[in-house]
């Protein structure tokens, strides 16, 4: 089992207010040197602000600022590949299949 911590940031009117956490699980059914199957649950949140108009077809319409914010849960399957480069450098590529579960809350102020 390991825990992957990354750190990323994405730009504009987006934050990232915490990094992704990840918890990996490596079964070993594939009884494979290189092979192998991994389960991976995640979590990060996302928080965005930003104004919008109560009505875009009213001029002048009233700004409201809207608040954002997104809790994520990806869930994935992954199969993967070890190959050792040298005594001290490999390259692990995987392919998987997630999915994501995702709670989002939403706030208007009026202006």
């Amino acid at each position: 089992m390991s825990l992957p911590i990354i750190f990323g940031n994405l730009s504009d009117r987006t934050e990232v207010s915490l990094p992704y956490f990840g918890i990996l699980y490596r079964p070993g059914w594939l009884k494979s040197k290189n092979f192998y199957l991994e389960f991976e649950l995640g979590y990060f949140k996302l928080q965005s602000n930003f104004l919008t108009t109560e009505n875009p077809n009213v001029i002048p319409s009233p700004l409201i600022l809207e608040e954002s914010e997104s809790h994520n849960f990806p869930l994935t399957l992954s199969i993967g590949y070890h190959l050792d480069l040298n005594d001290w450098f490999a390259l692990n590529p995987k392919l998987g299949l997630g999915y994501m579960f995702t709670y989002n809350k939403t706030k208007l102020r009026g202006d």
